[in-house]
């Protein structure tokens, strides 16, 4: 193999290496924003919004949240200052699926029947999300949950 076919081969692998890393980051940044997007939504109780980030399949799980949202609940969070916030500690993308690992401060924790819910200072959660065509979309199969505090 001569020098020029070396140079050549080597230029196109490192070429190769900056577009898949390219495609990378952008995934990163899209999955990052759809969490995060829905978190906020999710766990400020604006579940129309959240629902517009989330695969149809997630319709379900969105729903039964709702059904059980208690005007007690909703006078817990109306009565707080400061909104529920989100911020992204992990993000692992294999191909069209992604796994997040996301802190939530100040949200409402619903974790007993009959009762008002209450405010909840930190909790982690996990979430699945799905590529559909170029958009990324949270994917739920079942309720988000706190995983630890």
């Amino acid at each position: 193999m001569s020098a020029k076919q070396t140079i050549l081969i080597s230029f196109a692998l490192v070429a190769a290496l900056c577009l898949a890393s390219a495609c990378s980051l952008k995934d990163d940044a899209a999955v990052e924003t759809c969490a995060k997007s829905f978190g906020q939504n999710y766990f400020n109780l604006r579940l129309q919004q959240a629902l517009a980030l989330c695969t149809d399949r997630s319709y379900k799980w969105i729903e039964f949240h709702a059904s059980n949202i208690s005007q007690g609940d909703v006078d817990v969070l109306n009565a707080q200052t400061d909104s529920a916030l989100c911020d992204i500690d992990d993000i692992d993308i294999d191909g069209d699926s992604a796994r997040v690992k996301m802190t939530v401060r100040n949200f409402l924790l619903c974790d007993s029947i009959g009762r008002p819910g209450r405010m909840c200072k930190q909790g982690k959660c996990r979430l699945t999300l799905r590529k559909e065509g170029e958009t990324w979309k949270v994917d739920l199969d079942g309720p988000v949950t706190k995983t630890e505090e």
